[in-house]
Order: C-alpha cells, then sequence, then structure tokens
C-alpha cells in the first residue's frame, strides 16, 4: 500500500507542475502582453492575442513531445519517460520567470518567450497521460479513483499557482514590481521535488511484464506508431474528441475566466484569481470522486450525459458570466467546474481501456496531445477572439457548446465499435 501511494504522489507531482505554469500563463497573459510584445501602448488587445497564440504555440509542439516521450515510455520504460518529461519541463519555466522584457532586448524577449512555450508543449505531450498511466498500471483495484487523483493533480498545481499569483498581484499595489516573475521563479522546486521522487520509484509491473512476454515470444521489431494507430483509429478519434471537450472546458473554467472579467469589465487580476481559485478547489474534490463512480459504473455512464450537458448548458451558463454580477459569476464557475470535473475524473481510466499495454504510452499520448494541440490549446486565443468580433455576450460560449457536441457525437457513434483492449 505504501508504494502504492507513493507512485501515485510521484505521477501528480510532475501533472502539479505542468498545470502551475500553464496556468500562471493564462492568468499573467495580459501582464506578459505588456512586457514582451511591441506597440501594446497603442493597441492593447492586439498585443494580448499576440500572447494567447504564443500560449497556443506550446501546444502544437504536443504530438511531437508524445511521439518522442511516448517512444521512451512503450520502449525503455514509463519511469524513464517520466523522470526525463519533469526535468526538462522546470527549465523553460525558470528562463520565463528570468527573460528581460522587449524593452530591454527587444524582438529577442518575444522569440525566447516562444521556445521556452514550444519546449514545455514538447515535455508536456508524454507528461499527463504518461503520469496517468504509470498510476493505473500499479493499482489492481480502485484504478479509476487513482485516475482522477492525476486529474486533481491538475486542479492542485492550477491552485498553487492562483495562489502564488494573488499574493504577487497583491504587492503590485505598492508599486511598479515584477512580482508576476517570482511565481514562474518557484516552478524549479516543484521540478526538483519531482525529479527526486520519481527516480526512486519501481517501474510498472503490467510494462515489465508486457516486455517479458514479449521477450520471451522472440518479438524483436514492434509494430510502428503509424501502424499502431492505423489499427487503433477508432480509439485515436475517440480520445482527440474527449480531449477536445476535456481540454476546453479546463482552458474556459479556469484561466480564460481571468481575461474575459479583466477585459470586459476592468476586473484586476488579483479579484479573478480568487474566483477561479474557489472552482479549482470544486474541481480538485470532485475529479476523484468522478474517477471512483466510473470504477462502479463504467467511464461512459458519465462521460458521456456530461458532454451533452456541455453542449446544451455552456451558452445559458456563460450568460451568468456576462451578467458582470458577482454572485452569478461565482455560480458559473461552479456549474462549469463540475462539468469538467465529472467529464475528465473518468478520462484516464477510460482512455487506459483503448490501448493494448504496448501502445499504450504511445497511442494515448499522441491522440490525446493532438485533441489538446488543436483545440483545447487553442481555446483562449478562439474564446478572446469570439469576445472581440462578435457582437454578443455570450460570444466565447459558443466554442464551449461546439467542443461538447463533438466529444457526444464520439461517445455515441464511435466508442460503442470499439473493441476494448483492457478492463
Amino acid at each position: 500500500m505504501k508504494s502504492r501511494v507513493k507512485v501515485v504522489l510521484a505521477g501528480m507531482i510532475g501533472n502539479a507542475l505542468e498545470f502551475y505554469d500553464f496556468t500562471l500563463y493564462g492568468f499573467f497573459a495580459p501582464v506578459i502582453a505588456q512586457k514582451f510584445f511591441p506597440d501594446q501602448g497603442s493597441n492593447a488587445a492586439t498585443a494580448l492575442l499576440m500572447a494567447l497564440s504564443v500560449y497556443a504555440v506550446g501546444f502544437l509542439m504536443r504530438p511531437l513531445g508524445a511521439v518522442v516521450f511516448g517512444h521512451i515510455g512503450d520502449k525503455y520504460g514509463r519511469k524513464k519517460a517520466l523522470t526525463f518529461s519533469v526535468i526538462l519541463m522546470a527549465i523553460p519555466t525558470t528562463v520565463i520567470g528570468l527573460l528581460p522584457s522587449y524593452a530591454t532586448i527587444g524582438m529577442a524577449a518575444p522569440i525566447i518567450l516562444t521556445l521556452c512555450r514550444l519546449l514545455q508543449g514538447l515535455c508536456t505531450g508524454g507528461e499527463y497521460n504518461g503520469a496517468a498511466i504509470f498510476v493505473i498500471e500499479h493499482q489492481q483495484d480502485r484504478r479509476g479513483f487513482a485516475g482522477g487523483l492525476i486529474t486533481s493533480s491538475c486542479a492542485i498545481g492550477a491552485l498553487l499557482g492562483v495562489c502564488v499569483g494573488y499574493i504577487c498581484t497583491i504587492t503590485d499595489y505598492l508599486g511598479p514590481l515584477e512580482t508576476w516573475r517570482i511565481p514562474f521563479l518557484l516552478g524549479i522546486m516543484i521540478g526538483f521535488v519531482g525529479i527526486y521522487i520519481r527516480r526512486r520509484l519501481d517501474e510498472s509491473p503490467v510494462f515489465i511484464e508486457a516486455m517479458s512476454q514479449k521477450s520471451a515470444t522472440k518479438v524483436q521489431k514492434p509494430a510502428s506508431l503509424k501502424q499502431a494507430l492505423a489499427k487503433h483509429w477508432r480509439s485515436v478519434l475517440c480520445i482527440i474528441g474527449a480531449a477536445w471537450l476535456n481540454g476546453v472546458m479546463y482552458y474556459a473554467a479556469f484561466n480564460y475566466m481571468s481575461i474575459y472579467l479583466k477585459q470586459q469589465y476592468g476586473w484586476h487580476i488579483h479579484d479573478t484569481l480568487l474566483i477561479s481559485s474557489v472552482a479549482l478547489v470544486i474541481y480538485g474534490i470532485f475529479t476523484p470522486i468522478a474517477g471512483a463512480f466510473a470504477d462502479r459504473k463504467g467511464t461512459v455512464a458519465l462521460m458521456r450525459p456530461t458532454a451533452v450537458a456541455v453542449l446544451f448548458l455552456a451558452i445559458p451558463v456563460f450568460l451568468l458570466v456576462a451578467s458582470g454580477n458577482l454572485a452569478y459569476i461565482i455560480l458559473a464557475q461552479v456549474i462549469f467546474a463540475l462539468l469538467a470535473a465529472f467529464f475528465s475524473g473518468p478520462l484516464n481510466l477510460f482512455m487506459q481501456s483503448l490501448f493494448p499495454v504496448e501502445d499504450r504510452y504511445s497511442g494515448i499520448s499522441v491522440s490525446y496531445s493532438i485533441g489538446m494541440a488543436i483545440f483545447g490549446g487553442t481555446t483562449l486565443l478562439v474564446m478572446e477572439a469570439l469576445r472581440v468580433n462578435i457582437a454578443l455576450s455570450f460570444a466565447p460560449a459558443i466554442w464551449l457548446a461546439i467542443s461538447g457536441l463533438a466529444a457526444a457525437l464520439t461517445m455515441i457513434f464511435i466508442y460503442p465499435r470499439i473493441k476494448i483492449a483492457a478492463k
């Protein structure tokens, strides 16, 4: 039992670092736009869109990272892949905290910022899914609950980013301080803890057994990634659809709301952080609960109706946010957090069942990363562009509704035709 707890903690720490950094960038996007992009004084909206574009660019590297770390994880072991990913993830977070502004080094500032986001995206391509695979493969029971805990660690990292960011934004009232850099610099500490823990773990027993069987049958040349994905193409489409909604729900609820309230109503960033922190706590509590439900009733029994609910509730709930009323905004955040938790809590166990052990790390990571890169990673950019260009108070919610539809369609029409690889 003690070793299983250590495995769960090791899986959670890397995800916490990933979402700590991603949340910080989303929350501080208006500040980053001001510091690293030119001509922001005359066109602040354009500078913000440029900053959000750099945020989205990091997601474009996730599929490549999934290929790289998926190959390592399926060939050399889950432990090696996860140790490398957490080491490389801590570096760009620290660099962002130290990076001089555009006023100091000119165009080098946004270029280096973009390179940092690319490296972060590369590393996270194999981190989230790899950690979930590693943890669930160690569990003999309550696998959905364990997968939900991995998802919950995303909220823990984001909440840590919110708390540190909130403290730093309060100090900005005292003068033009560069306190926004401090949260990024603290990311290196989380990375060191993750490295220490992961280096002391045992490899996944399921992976060891699969490699032993492969050796016993003298199978030397594994199928290529292309062949594996072609063989399980329905699983690929199903995971892409699930990742689409999962990414959009998460980044809309916990990142975009901060941007929307600042741009639409002029709220100070530390006020929006407080509201988002309430939603993150709810999300962090209910994702393991949703995972435990999946252990008893099955993953799709919760995920499919949740996707349909997002389709029909996205616009009405967002209208609560658009009202500008504090009580309505908090209510909307709570609803969005619950919807996100009910869908993403069972997601890791759901994806685990769609690929066999020998193709699992690569198959899940690549499929999930494609969905996140194309749809989830562009959420802030798309929703802000909708707000700016469509004269409707609920315009950003259109993207949420479309995402719910996409996930619902894959759950209803594609999933039933998949041969489940692992229970």
